[in-house]
C-alpha cells in the first residue's frame, strides 16, 4: 500500500532528471557502439543517481513516518508507538523519547544518503527531448509498458478511488450535512493559511540568501528546510513542549501585572496546529522558490541596483513577478499536504476543532468507511489539483 501510494515521489523526481539530460551524451554512447539499453544503465541512469536518492530518502522519510496506514492495518511501528504512549497513556515524556529514536532514524538516512554520493560531481547541458530521440518499442513491449502502467494506475488509483466514491454516493446523505461544510471549512482555511505563511517565509528567506554574500544567511533557509523530515507525530511534541510553557509564561505574567491570564491561547487553538503545518511544510514551499529563482540572472539584480531600486523595491517589482509561477506551485503543494497531514493534526488540534483528515480517520477506525467517503474523496479530487498542475508544467518544458 505504501509502494501505490508513494512511487510518485521517485517517479516525478526521475522523469525530471531524465528530461534534463544533454542529448549530445546519449548520441555519444550510441555512436561508440551501444545499445539503447546499455546507454540507459552505463550513462543515463547514474547521471540520475542524485534525483533518485532524493526520492528514495523521501520514500524513507515518509515511510518512518507514516501513522494512518500502519494503524490502519494493526502494524506496531515507532510512529504508532508515540501517539499510543502519548495519548494512551498519558506519559510525554515516554513519547518524547521515542521520538528522539525516530528522528535518529530519519537522519541517519538522510546522513548515508549524502555520504554515498559525496564525492559524485555532475557537469551537464540540458536540452529538450524530441520526438526524434525517443526509442520506438515493438508490439510486444508496447503491450508490455501498457500493461504495467495501466495495473499500476488500477491499483494506485481507479480502483480505491472508484471504491470511495461508490461508498460516497451511496452514504451522501447521511454524509452530506452542515457538519460536513464547517469540516470542510476547517481544513480549506487550516491548508490556505499555512500555504500562504510558508509562501511568504520561502520568499524572504530566499531572498536574503540570494541577496547576501555571506555563507551564513544561507543557513536560516537550510535549517527551515529540515523540518519537513520530521513525523508528525515527532513535531507535535516538538512543538507542544515549547508553547505550552510560552503559555504558562504568558499567565504568569499577567498574574504578576494583577490581570486576568488569556488561559492557552496558543496550545489551546489552531495556532499550535498552524505553527506545525508551517514547521513541516515550509521546506516544500523553499524548495519551489529555490528552484524558481536559479533560472532569475544575476544580471537583473545588478541592473535594479544599478538604476537606484531599493531591495524591497528589487523584491517585489523584479523577483516577485518572475517567481509567481514558482509560488503558486509551491503554495498548491503545501495546500494538499496540509489537507491530508493527519498525526499533527490528531495531536494537536484543540478540543472540539475538526477537519476532513480526522474525520476520515475516526470512521476508519471505527470500521464506518462508508461514512467518511465523502471527505475522503474531497481530499483525494483537492490533491488533484497540483499534481495535474505540475504535469503539465513539466509537458510544458519538455
Amino acid at each position: 500500500m505504501l509502494s501505490l501510494v508513494l512511487f510518485p515521489y521517485i517517479y516525478l523526481l526521475a522523469r525530471t532528471a531524465f528530461m534534463e539530460q544533454s542529448l549530445s551524451l546519449a548520441h555519444a554512447s550510441r555512436i561508440m557502439g551501444c545499445s539503447p539499453w546499455q546507454s540507459f544503465w552505463r550513462l543515463s541512469l547514474p547521471m540520475a543517481r542524485p534525483a533518485l536518492a532524493v526520492g528514495v530518502a523521501l520514500v524513507a522519510m515518509e515511510t518512518a513516518a507514516d501513522f494512518a496506514t500502519v494503524s490502519y492495518f494493526a502494524v506496531p511501528t515507532l510512529t504508532t508507538a508515540v501517539y499510543d504512549t502519548w495519548l494512551g497513556y498519558g506519559n510525554l515524556t515516554a513519547a518524547a523519547k521515542l521520538s528522539a529514536i525516530i528522528l535518529l532514524v530519519v537522519f541517519s538516512l538522510i546522513g548515508f544518503e549524502r555520504f554515498a554520493r559525496r564525492k559524485q560531481q555532475l557537469f551537464q547541458k540540458q536540452s529538450r527531448i524530441q520526438a526524434t530521440d525517443l526509442y520506438p518499442l515493438t508490439a510486444v513491449q508496447t503491450a508490455v509498458a501498457l500493461s504495467f502502467c495501466c495495473t499500476l494506475l488500477l491499483f494506485a488509483f481507479v480502483l480505491p478511488f472508484s471504491i470511495l466514491l461508490s461508498y460516497a454516493i451511496g452514504y451522501f446523505e447521511q454524509s452530506w450535512d452542515e457538519r460536513f461544510w464547517q469540516l470542510s471549512v476547517n481544513s480549506l482555511s487550516l491548508a490556505l493559511i499555512t500555504s500562504l505563511i510558508c509562501c511568504l517565509i520561502a520568499l524572504l528567506l530566499m531572498f536574503v540568501r540570494r541577496s547576501s554574500p555571506r555563507p551564513s544567511d544561507a543557513l536560516p533557509s537550510r535549517l527551515a528546510s529540515m523540518g519537513y523530515a520530521l513525523p508528525g507525530t515527532v513535531l507535535a511534541i516538538g512543538v507542544l513542549v515549547p508553547l505550552t510553557m510560552l503559555d504558562f509564561a504568558i499567565n504568569d505574567v499577567a498574574d504578576v501585572m494583577g490581570i486576568k491570564g488569556p488561559g492557552l491561547i496558543l496550545t489551546g487553538s489552531v495556532v499550535a496546529l498552524i505553527f506545525a503545518f508551517c514547521v513541516r511544510f515550509v521546506a516544500i514551499a523553499i524548495g519551489s522558490v529555490e528552484n524558481s529563482y536559479k533560472r532569475i540572472s544575476p544580471s537583473l539584480d545588478m541592473v535594479s541596483l544599478t538604476m537606484g531600486q531599493s531591495p524591497r523595491q528589487l523584491l517585489w517589482r523584479v523577483h516577485f513577478p518572475l517567481l509567481a509561477k514558482g509560488l503558486f506551485s509551491g503554495a498548491l503543494l503545501v495546500f494538499i499536504e496540509s489537507m491530508k497531514e493527519l498525526p499533527a493534526a490528531l495531536l494537536l488540534r484543540p478540543i472540539g476543532f475538526e477537519n476532513l483528515a480526522t474525520y476520515v480517520f475516526q470512521f476508519v477506525s471505527d470500521e464506518k468507511l462508508e461514512h467518511g467517503a465523502l471527505a475522503a474523496v474531497v481530499i483525494v479530487l483537492v490533491g488533484l489539483v497540483p499534481l495535474i498542475y505540475l504535469n503539465r508544467s513539466l509537458e510544458q518544458h519538455s
